[in-house]
């Protein structure tokens, strides 16, 4: 029996997916069935594979079970307001929110801040998914109706999101002063 226990601990050390499906299995999904009582959950009596899926989405991140925890408090906050629970990206999401990535509220203000306090000027930005998410859709900021801006922003915070995860996510670029030289200055 002590064999076994120890195997089990190892594996669940050894495969942290596994110890996630069970975290997700016994206390993520049914706060989400208690959370979301009118949904229609298409996955009843089959909470496996659910587990699975939301499990797979954090699984890497580098989430504790805090953030795991902090996730759920804002889903069930969440819950008031919104009719479905949420899929596993937008979990997986949540859970770094609680780790600390910047909401994509956080980056919008920032965004406009800097677009009507440093407009033209040089940007210092907070955070660098705001520097690329304003990189990403200001362009198509004044050729889009600004609910198919927000989106478009919120499809480009979803890839920039993932990119954060898996630390692709480059610095913000650093402003190079160049100034040129005039030719007349050669000669003297």
């Amino acid at each position: 029996m002590e064999q076994s226990l120890a195997k089990t601990a190892s594996s669940e050390v050894r495969n942290p997916l596994a110890a996630l499906v069970s975290t997700f299995e016994q206390e993520v999904i049914p706060t989400m069935l208690a959370a979301h009582p009118a949904a229609n959950f298409n996955w009843q009596g089959n909470t496996q594979e659910l587990a699975v899926e939301y499990a797979r989405a954090v699984v890497g991140t580098g989430c504790t079970g805090k953030n795991i925890r902090d996730a759920v408090d804002a889903m069930r906050t969440r819950s008031t307001y919104e009719k479905h629970p949420p899929n596993a990206q937008e979990f997986m999401i949540m859970c770094l929110h609680a780790k600390g990535m910047p909401t994509i509220e956080n980056c919008l203000s920032e965004m406009e801040y800097q677009r009507k306090e440093n407009y033209g000027k040089a940007k210092t930005w907070a955070q660098p998914l705001s520097y690329w998410l304003n990189a990403a859709v200001s362009q198509s900021r004044r050729m889009l109706p600004h609910q198919q801006w927000l989106k478009e922003v919120k499809k480009h915070y979803v890839e920039l999101a993932v990119k954060y995860v898996r630390g692709e996510l480059a610095d913000i670029p650093q402003l190079i002063e160049h100034k040129v030289q005039p030719a007349y200055m050669r000669y003297m």
